[in-house]
């Protein structure tokens, strides 16, 4: 079972989308994650760990919450992180007619006692939800591929014995993209549901990384992200919906996954 869910959140005082639609059974296992400066405007009737002040304000990303999170509270249980702005739907299979539609508890159940862990004991130590952004699968999941906005630990396997948190979650602004990276060349596969999904929030919405990320730190990011991993990113430009008058030309990422763990394979191969 998943023992705990953190959710970080910054600037959404009172409009905490994901946690108002968990069943209430899983609230109780659920903590808000509150930069300093904001852990007494929350409700107080809601679990909540308090950031500490250096990790806080000027220097409250959503990396350091991450790092945090994993690093204090995730060795030894199985938990999950999730964006504080989501919406969670179970899609039928595409022969069926892939229709999307808002998970009830058993399906809440379903994924925390049975789908999850089961996929965690089978040695998948990271896994994810797909966006209802891509086309409803025939198959229920996939390894190794993308994982954003939502991610399960096995911290019991997954832990501080065996990576520095710090280290994968250090790149603001790609930061899901980059600890996963980093993961699968480490050779930890993960896997991804594909019937169960999320719907993300709008992009730039008030509050959470809208208030300090920009289209010029989001490019910087994604530079980044391809000088750490230009074997399996490859950058091109994008419509910018952060830019209404579209002036500068968002970055987008073409990342081959796959490829990524294959290559922990391939050298583990070439030293045995």
């Amino acid at each position: 079972m998943i023992e705990k869910i953190f959710i970080p959140t910054l600037g959404r005082v009172g409009k905490q989308k994901t946690y108002d639609n968990l069943p209430d059974k899983w609230k109780e296992r659920t903590f808000l994650v509150v930069q300093d400066q904001e852990y007494d405007e929350h409700d107080k009737k809601i679990n909540r760990v308090r950031l500490p002040k250096e990790i806080s304000g000027e220097f409250g990303r959503i990396s350091n919450a991450r790092a945090y999170i994993s690093t204090n509270f995730g060795d030894g249980c199985k938990y999950g992180v999730f964006d504080d702005d989501l919406d969670f739907v179970y899609t039928d299979k595409y022969w069926s007619g892939g229709k999307n539609r808002p998970m009830v508890e058993k399906e809440y159940d379903e994924l925390f006692v049975e789908t999850i862990p089961s996929w965690m004991d089978e040695g998948y130590w990271h896994i994810g939800q797909e966006s209802t952004v891509n086309i409803p699968r025939e198959k229920d999941y996939s390894d190794n591929c993308r994982i954003a906005a939502v991610v399960y630990y096995d911290g019991r396997n997954l832990n501080t014995s065996k990576v520095d948190w710090e280290e994968l979650y250090n790149l603001d602004g790609a930061e899901d993209f980059d600890c996963n990276l980093q993961l699968l060349r480490s050779g930890f596969p993960n896997r991804v549901s594909a019937r169960y999904r999320i719907s993300t929030g709008t992009i730039q919405s008030e509050g959470g990384c809208s208030l300090n990320r920009t289209v010029e730190t989001h490019n910087e990011a994604m530079k980044m992200l391809e000088q750490r991993h230009e074997r399996f990113v490859k950058l091109y430009e994008k419509n910018n919906k952060m830019d209404v008058d579209d002036i500068i030309k968002k970055l987008g990422a073409k990342i081959r996954w796959k490829e990524a763990f294959k290559s922990s394979v391939n050298l583990e191969s070439f030293f045995d």
